[in-house]
């Protein structure tokens, strides 16, 4: 079982390498096919469908966060990224320093 909550960027797009490029029917495609694939961290969405009601999913290595300077506005993609809540940030820090 997968889950994950995605933050939306309206009208946005990370210009990173990508690690493949899917045809999906909708956002939520896009998301079970980021969380199937260990390396994604988040993706770029087309904004508005093509001839055949599909839309690009570019499923991404990295995030806004770790690269900014990449993230810039789009007119034809939204951009989606793994939603972390503070709480599990909190915990997910507290299991590495326990690790290491």
């Amino acid at each position: 079982m997968y889950c994950a909550n995605f933050k939306l960027e309206p009208f946005s797009y990370l210009n990173i390498t990508r690690i493949s490029l899917e045809l999906v029917h909708s956002d939520s495609q896009c998301g079970f096919a980021c969380l199937k694939s260990a390396s994604c961290f988040s993706y770029n969405l087309a904004a508005v469908p093509d001839v055949n009601g599909e839309l690009f999913c570019e499923l991404l290595p990295s995030d806004k966060y770790n690269n900014s300077a990449k993230f810039i506005p789009s007119l034809s993609y939204h951009h989606l990224s793994i939603s972390v809540s503070k709480n599990k940030l909190k915990l997910i820090l507290g299991v590495v320093q326990f690790l290491n």
